[in-house]
């Protein structure tokens, strides 16, 4: 089981026993700055600066301001790699046009949980 939760205002972020990162944004959470930099800074408190891979769970997400989504993107040295999980197969499309033109740090989005888990263990 995993162990250790935080639990934010939006998030509960933890790490897995197979040592995945994950940030769970809770369901209806309308995410703010405040609320990114809050959890930016868990998860790298989380990884103990150590670059290990994330699994982002935002299929429940309500809503989330621009200058939260920056925020995301600046806090990629403590992420070796990023999985984040969509509902449908319009917000992966759509996600991967985001993807491609923010982040720096290697991400795909998936539908399957299992999917994404067995692509980041490539990057323990």
């Amino acid at each position: 089981m995993d162990a250790g939760i935080v639990k934010l205002r939006c998030h509960e972020v933890w790490t897995r026993d197979d040592g995945i990162t994950v940030l769970s944004i809770l369901p209806d959470a309308a995410v703010m700055l405040e609320d990114a930099e809050e959890v930016c800074q868990e998860v790298v408190k989380i990884n103990q600066g150590e670059p290990r891979p994330l699994l982002v769970d935002m299929r429940q997400i309500g809503s989330i301001t621009s200058e939260a989504k920056a925020r995301y993107t600046k806090e990629q040295a403590s992420i070796s790699a990023m999985a984040l999980l969509v509902n449908h197969p319009i917000e992966k499309m759509l996600g991967n046009y985001w993807v491609v033109h923010q982040l720096e740090t290697l991400t795909k989005l998936f539908i399957s949980e299992k999917e994404a888990v067995e692509w980041l263990r490539k990057y323990l």
